[in-house]
């Protein structure tokens, strides 16, 4: 039975290994130039907005390099409180940004 604690032992320091090895490489290697935008779209009342927004932005979080990133709500027609929930969202996490439809094409270029 200690030879296959050995294995295991064997198997998780080579995959922390090779896992850190990965991301040193992509420090080092990757392409960290741009902007990397993560879009939300809201229409109406929106149950769990507040949800999908930390998830968004954990999610942004996650993602390797270090670029630039932004997490952009779409206000299409959202009733007060997910507006409100939004505002205080950004309000906090300057990564958010709230925009219309007619202000993506603007919003686009002014982020890139």
């Amino acid at each position: 039975m200690d030879w296959i604690g050995g294995v295991l032992l064997c198997f998780f320091l080579l995959l922390g290994i090779l896992v850190g090895l990965r991301k040193l490489l992509y420090m080092i290697l990757g392409d960290n130039s741009g902007t990397l935008c993560l879009t939300l779209y809201f229409c109406g009342h929106v149950e769990n907005a507040e949800q999908q927004l930390r998830s968004a932005l954990e999610e942004l979080r996650w993602m390797e390099g270090r670029r630039k990133k932004i997490l952009l709500c779409i206000d299409d027609g959202m009733d007060e409180e997910t507006r409100r929930i939004c505002r205080c969202f950004a309000r906090d996490y300057p990564v958010c940004r709230i925009v219309t439809p007619q202000e993506l094409p603007s919003a686009k270029t002014a982020i890139l």
